[in-house]
């Protein structure tokens, strides 16, 4: 997963918080210390974890609005 992560991007961070680049390859996103992070950075920004409500909520909005776009979208891309 960490590998999916754009160089520019991992560049960018670890730039604003003095780490070298290299770091980020080590990291590990399960255990307490990952947990602590993500907790801090929803306090940060002000979210909260997702719920089955949210994950709900999503999918009934991906349905109604993006499913039919993308599919009127293809039908019209030339075979």
């Amino acid at each position: 997963m960490l590998e999916e992560v754009p160089s520019v991007a991992v560049e960018y961070v670890t730039d604003l918080v003095k780490v070298p680049a290299t770091d980020f390859a080590k990291y590990t996103l399960v255990g307490r210390t990952a947990e602590y992070h993500r907790k801090q950075i929803r306090e940060a920004l002000g979210l909260r974890p997702a719920t089955l409500a949210d994950e709900e909520a999503l999918t009934g909005w991906l349905a109604a609005e993006v499913c039919p776009v993308e599919l009127v979208y293809r039908a019209t891309i030339p075979a």
